[in-house]
């Protein structure tokens, strides 16, 4: 029998990622890279993962008071790369606010499309926040109740869609402990961790998110002032077709954090935002900064001035843009580990790590 239309066109899609992420994984100049201090493998509902873990200058696992903990997501389109290339801005955040930082070798696509990377991210962060022997609270010595999230680009998506499971499932355990028998969830998500540990997460980073996956990246070109500048279009309809291959999805806010309710949004952890000028998709993550503040949600929310979309990673290009930037993160999850338990001395504060490579990425 004659294959479909629709499952050559799988099919191609499927050859064409796989392509690109060969080139970009093999060909692609990568920076050095800064060893983890641990790698380890935590087993979720998808599988197992890898993640790497980052102690922060003078860690002591018999330290009497907990560590923060940081979780984050490299960028790639949902379809390429690789925690190691976000290690260097992992050492970084780490020793600058004195946290545990765990970046993870996530599910990608077209293989394993949404929502399996973001629940395999999800089940991580529900490891982080078990007090099981087997835990992460126990085998890293840190905080449940500080906790934070972020991510670059379509990493930014995932630690967006994050903050919105938990406040989900949070609302599904209200619930079940109310006998109320309409505790469906609300998404068609499922995860291994339905009676999760409780968790607070305090504070979520998005550097240039990705958060509107359902309009044409097209007319995101059409409207930004420098379009020559941006993730050329192909590319984005690329990694969205393999995320995103079921098109009611794509505005699913699971997938589109852009879509979110305004009830959702109350309550969210404070945000940090951070969007690029030149950059097709700033728009919408300049929209959301003001969605979460109309909400209630306290936001820091930077543009950035003739920037393009993955400046904070790039070599070249002026330097003062990226210290800024890498400033207002770390000094923002500094002020949020404080205001929970004040425990952490300042540092001062410089960027000197070479940076990585050219590539653009979402």
């Amino acid at each position: 029998m004659a294959a479909s239309p629709h499952s050559l066109s799988r099919v191609a899609t499927l050859l064409e990622a796989k392509a690109l992420r060969f080139v970009f994984n093999h060909f692609e100049s990568r920076p050095p890279t800064s060893k983890p201090s641990l790698e380890h493998i935590v087993h979720t509902s998808h599988g197992p993962t890898r993640i790497l873990i980052f102690f922060p200058q003078g860690y002591s696992k018999d330290c009497p008071v907990p560590y923060p903990v940081h979780l984050d997501f490299h960028g790639g389109g949902f379809i390429f790369g690789y925690p190691e290339h976000d290690s260097l801005a992992c050492r970084l955040i780490s020793d600058h606010t004195s946290c545990v930082v765990v970046t993870v070798d996530y599910l990608k696509a077209p293989e394993n499309p949404f929502p399996q990377g973001l629940e395999q991210c999800f089940d991580v962060l529900m490891w982080l926040s078990s007090s099981d022997d087997n835990g992460g609270v126990r085998m890293l010595n840190i905080d449940p109740e500080r906790v934070s999230v972020g991510g670059f680009s379509a990493g930014a998506n995932l630690a967006a869609a994050i903050c919105l499971m938990a406040v989900q499932r949070q609302k599904q355990r209200v619930n079940v402990d109310s006998g109320n028998s309409d505790s469906t969830p609300s998404s068609s998500t499922t995860s291994a961790h339905t009676s999760a540990p409780q968790l607070r997460i305090i504070k979520q980073l998005l550097c240039y998110p990705v958060l509107d996956l359902a309009t044409p990246y097209a007319q995101k070109l059409a409207r930004t002032k420098e379009p020559t500048k941006s993730i050329p279009q192909g590319l984005v309809d690329l990694y969205v077709h393999c995320y995103l291959p079921v098109e009611e999805d794509r505005s699913n806010p699971l997938a589109s954090p852009y879509y979110a309710k305004l009830d959702d949004l109350r309550n969210l952890p404070p945000a940090v935002i951070l969007t690029a000028d030149w950059d097709a998709m700033a728009d919408e993550a300049d929209t959301y900064a003001q969605r979460l503040e109309s909400a209630g949600v306290s936001v820091c929310h930077k543009r950035f001035e003739k920037t393009v979309h993955g400046w904070t990673h790039f070599a070249q290009g002026k330097q003062e843009p990226k210290q800024e930037a890498w400033r207002t993160l770390c000094d923002n999850l500094r002020e949020a580990y404080e205001g929970i338990r004040g425990v952490i001395a300042g540092s001062s504060w410089e960027v000197t790590q070479p940076w990585m490579g050219t590539s653009q990425l979402i």
